[in-house]
């Protein structure tokens, strides 16, 4: 038995020497592998900073093309007409709330007077002027 010990204290020892080894190996991957994924977050962080340069250059391409321009334009043409129908639909609004006061007690229940002639209410009579 004496020499069982001794052997195995020599086998144990060289599986700590194994161990060791193989701690290290791991030990340079990994280390290998962190310089690696600092890379390519650099790589990442730099493409992204590229794309997005390009992302403007392409919208200002965009906006200053003949497409870009006409679309640029339209939008304005149909804002202005938006205004315009706005403030036309405004003034028949108005139009509409004068009407009762220019016809004043003369059609008091909208019906039309049957005595004289027909004038349309929202234009004033001219004085001598034949209807």
């Amino acid at each position: 038995m004496k020499a069982f010990w001794p052997a195995v204290a020599k086998a144990l020892g060289v599986v700590v020497v194994i161990q060791a080894c193989f701690l290290y190996d791991f030990y340079q991957k990994h280390q290998g592998l962190l310089a690696d994924n600092t890379a390519l977050e650099s790589k990442v962080l730099a493409t992204e900073k590229e794309l997005n340069v390009a992302a403007a250059r392409i919208e200002a391409m965009e906006k200053a093309s003949l497409e870009g321009v006409l679309k640029e334009s339209n939008k304005a043409i149909v804002s202005g007409w938006e205004t315009l129908l706005d403030t036309v639909q405004g003034e028949l609004n108005k139009a509409r709330e004068a009407i009762p006061s220019l016809l004043g007690g003369e059609r008091e229940d909208g019906d039309a007077d049957s005595d004289g002639p027909q004038q349309d209410p929202a234009l004033p009579a001219i004085e001598g002027e034949r209807t």
